[in-house]
């Protein structure tokens, strides 16, 4: 499913059949992958995902949309750009 083009809502109605979640996604896919539990001051949770590159010095932060999801940034499979 990663290697052609889908939409979001069919990557995660696939996930969801085959009972994965983000990480085991990731991981499936071949990249490292780390999850980190955050509590805010105020008491929300937030979970903060990291694909980890040791080879590399440079660092990209994504973040999505408040009616989005990390699902956006995998649903595509991995590109060579």
């Amino acid at each position: 499913l990663l290697s052609r083009n889908v939409t979001l809502r069919d990557f995660r109605a696939h996930a969801l059949r085959r009972n994965l979640n983000f990480d085991a996604i990731v991981r499936r896919a071949g990249y490292p992958f780390e999850k980190y539990l955050v509590q805010t001051a105020d008491g929300y949770q937030l979970e903060l995902h990291r694909l980890p590159r040791p080879e590399s010095k440079r660092v990209m932060f994504l973040q999505h949309g408040i009616m989005d999801s990390s699902y956006s940034f995998v649903a595509k499979g991995a590109s060579d750009g």
